[in-house]
C-alpha cells in the first residue's frame, strides 16, 4: 500500500480533498491525511497496487476502477464539487481524478490529488540568494529549523519499533511513502533518490551504510553548505585547541599607588560567550584588587582579531542580525545596532565597562577612553575565563549559533599563527583537514555558513564525519550535534517516527537551501553517515521534509 486509507466510501491517497453532500444539500470540505500545504511539502507520486481498508469498513467498488491506475502524471484537472442544488465549488487545480458514488439522493465526491514527481534536469547550480534563517530564528544568531503550521501525520509500518513520543510543541515529520521498508541496497537507493527529487533543485547527497555507499547524487558537485559549514569549525577547533581550552578576558593596570592607577586596560580575548554579568564580575574583581580610581587612561585592546565586523558574502542585515558584530571584545554577542556602537564596537564596550567600574566603586571619570594596548610594565589584576571549548562548540552546534562559529574560526587562525581573521581561520581549517586526509571546503568565506560565497561537497562532509568519528575528540564532537526530537535545531524533527532520537546531525537552512549532515543508526543496527546539501529549492521547508523522508527510508531499512 502506498499512503492509502479508506474513510467510509472515500478513498484518500496523498493529499485528498473530500466533499460529502447530504440530503439537505450541505457540503463539508477539507484536507484529510497529510495536512501540510501541497505546494510546500509534496507527497511522493501515488502508486496503487492494492488499497486495503480500515478495519470494519467496506471497500467501495470504485476503488479498483481503471482511472486510478491510468491517470497520466502530467494531467492537470480543475476539480469541482456540485451540490444537489446545482452549486459548484472548485476544490483544487492540482492533478486529480474524481470518484463519484450516488446512493439515492446523496452523492459522495472524492478528489484524488496526484502530486508531481519533480526531477532536476539542471546541469549547474542555479543562482541562489542567501538570506536569513527560517522564521523563529533567534536574534542571537542561531539558525533554527521552523516547523509547519499544521503538523504532518505519518503512517508507520506496523513491523517497526514504537516511535519515541514527541516533546510538547514538536511536530511529526512527513514519513516514508511506502508501508514496507526497503530491503535491498538497490531499493533503498531508489527510494532515497525519489524522496530527494521531490524537493526539486540541485541536490548534493552521499549516504554510507556501514561504510558502503548506498546513495550518491552529485556528491562531488560544489554546493552551498548553509550551517553545516560549522562542522569544519567544530572539528578543527576541538582538535587544535582541545576541548578544555578557554578564552580569558583580562584587565591590566600599572602600579597601584594608594588605590589609584594611572592606566587600566581591558583586553579582549574573542570570547563569544562573554556577557554583561561577566563584565560586572570583572569590574568587581578590579575593585577587590585594591583599585579605587583610574587617573589618566582607560583603554581597550582588541588587537587579537581583525576589525572587519562581518564576513564576505553576507547581506548587510546579517551583522548585527544573524550574527553579532565581530570583534575581539565581545559583550552579549555584540548584538547592538545603535550608531555609536556600530562606529566603534570596542570603545563602546569599554564605555560599558566604565559604567560597571563605577557601580563597583572604581572612579574613572577623569580618564580618557581610547583603543590602545596595555602599557609596558602593567600587570594582570583581574580576569575572566570562559566555559571549556567543548561547551562553546556544543552551543555552536546544537543552537547553530553563528557568532560562536565566527569567533571560533578567528581563534583557530590566531592560535595557529595565521592571524585572528576569517581568512586566517579558513587557512588553518584547510591545513588541518589536509592533515586528516579530508578534502575541505572548496571555498570557506565564513565559519557560520551564512555567506553566499561558501562552497563545499557532500563527499567532503561525509569524509569529515568519518574522520571525526574515529578521532580523539569523537565524544566532544558528537555531543555538539543536535539529536532528532531531543534538542537543538533537531528538536522538532522526526518526532513520532522511528527516526526519533537516532539521528545526530548538523542542520543547515538559508534561503532556498536545506542541509543536514551527520550520523544515524537503522532499526536493524546499521551505522549510517550522510550529507544532504539541497540547493536551488523552491522552499527550504520542502527540502527539510524531503531529507526527513529520505532519512526514514534509511532508518527503517531491513537489508
Amino acid at each position: 500500500m502506498f499512503g492509502a486509507i479508506t474513510l467510509s466510501s472515500t478513498v484518500i491517497l496523498g493529499h485528498t480533498a473530500t466533499a460529502q453532500v447530504g440530503v439537505g444539500g450541505a457540503a463539508v470540505t477539507g484536507l484529510v491525511g497529510d495536512t501540510a500545504p501541497v505546494e510546500t511539502v509534496p507527497s511522493s507520486p501515488v502508486l496503487l497496487p492494492t488499497i486495503p481498508t480500515v478495519p470494519g469498513q467496506a471497500v467501495p467498488t470504485t476503488q479498483q476502477t481503471a482511472p486510478l491506475q491510468t491517470i497520466p502524471p502530467t494531467a492537470k484537472v480543475t476539480t469541482k464539487v456540485t451540490t444537489k442544488a446545482g452549486r459548484t465549488t472548485t476544490v483544487s487545480k492540482k492533478r486529480t481524478t474524481t470518484i463519484r458514488r450516488k446512493v439515492g439522493t446523496s452523492t459522495t465526491t472524492t478528489v484524488l490529488i496526484l502530486d508531481p514527481l519533480q526531477t532536476n534536469g539542471a546541469s549547474s547550480v542555479p543562482p541562489i540568494e542567501v538570506g536569513a534563517p527560517d522564521p523563529g530564528a533567534s536574534s542571537t544568531g542561531p539558525e533554527m529549523q521552523s516547523t509547519p503550521s499544521s503538523p504532518s501525520t505519518l503512517s508507520t509500518p506496523s513491523t517497526l519499533p514504537a516511535p519515541t513520543s514527541a516533546p510538547k510543541g514538536a511536530t511529526t515529520s512527513t514519513g516514508p511513502t511506502t508501508t514496507l521498508p526497503a530491503s535491498t541496497p538497490a531499493e533503498l537507493k531508489a527510494r532515497i533518490e525519489r524522496e530527494i527529487a521531490l524537493a526539486g533543485g540541485a541536490p548534493g547527497v552521499l549516504v554510507l551504510l556501514d561504510g558502503q555507499k548506498v546513495a550518491d547524487m552529485g556528491s562531488t558537485q560544489p554546493k552551498l553548505p548553509a550551517s553545516t559549514q560549522k562542522l569544519y569549525v567544530a572539528v578543527t577547533a576541538l582538535n587544535l585547541l582541545g576541548p578544555d581550552y578557554r578564552f580569558e578576558t583580562v584587565v591590566r593596570a600599572d602600579a597601584n599607588v594608594s588605590g589609584t592607577v594611572q592606566s587600566l586596560t581591558l583586553i579582549g580575548a574573542g570570547d563569544p560567550s562573554f556577557s554583561t554579568t561577566n563584565l560586572r564580575s570583572l569590574a568587581a574583581a578590579v575593585k577587590a584588587a585594591g583599585v579605587n580610581s583610574v587617573a589618566a587612561r582607560l583603554t581597550v585592546d582588541d588587537s587579537r582579531y581583525d576589525r572587519s565586523g562581518t564576513a564576505q558574502g553576507w547581506k548587510p542585515s546579517f551583522s548585527p542580525g544573524e550574527s553579532g558584530i565581530l570583534n575581539a571584545v565581545m559583550i552579549d554577542g555584540n548584538h547592538r545596532n545603535d550608531a555609536v556602537f556600530l562606529a566603534d564596537p570596542a570603545v563602546s564596550n569599554l564605555a560599558k565597562f566604565q559604567q560597571e567600574l563605577t557601580k563597583a566603586g572604581v572612579v574613572s571619570t577623569g580618564a580618557v577612553l581610547s583603543r590602545a594596548p596595555a602599557a609596558a610594565g602593567t600587570a594582570v589584576i583581574a580576569s575572566h575565563r570562559s566555559e571549556p571549548l567543548s561547551s562553546l562548540v556544543t552551543t555552536m552546534g546544537k543552537k547553530s549559533n553563528n557568532t560562536y562559529a565566527e569567533m571560533l574560526l578567528k581563534e583557530v587562525g590566531f592560535a595557529s599563527g595565521n592571524g585572528g581573521s576569517t581568512n586566517g581561520g579558513a587557512a588553518t581549517v584547510a591545513s588541518h583537514l589536509a592533515q586528516l586526509g579530508v578534502t575541505g571546503p572548496l571555498r570557506m568565506a565564513d565559519g557560520s555558513g551564512l555567506s553566499s560565497l561558501n562552497r563545499t561537497t557532500a563527499a567532503s562532509e561525509v569524509s569529515l564525519l568519518l574522520k571525526a568519528d574515529s578521532g580523539k575528540q569523537r565524544v566532544a564532537f558528537r555531543a555538539s550535534l543536535p539529536v532528532s526530537c531531543v534538542d537543538g535545531t533537531m528538536k522538532s524533527r522526526l518526532c513520532g517516527t522511528p527516526g526519533s532520537g537516532v539521528v545526530v546531525a548538523k542542520t543547515g537552512t538559508i534561503d532556498n537551501v536545506a542541509a543536514l549532515s551527520g550520523y544515524a543508526v537503522t532499526t536493524t543496527g546499521h551505522k549510517v553517515a550522510f550529507a544532504f546539501l539541497l540547493n536551488g529549492l523552491r522552499s527550504s521547508a520542502a527540502g527539510r521534509a524531503a531529507i526527513d523522508r529520505a532519512l526514514l527510508q534509511i532508518i527503517t531499512y531491513t537489508g
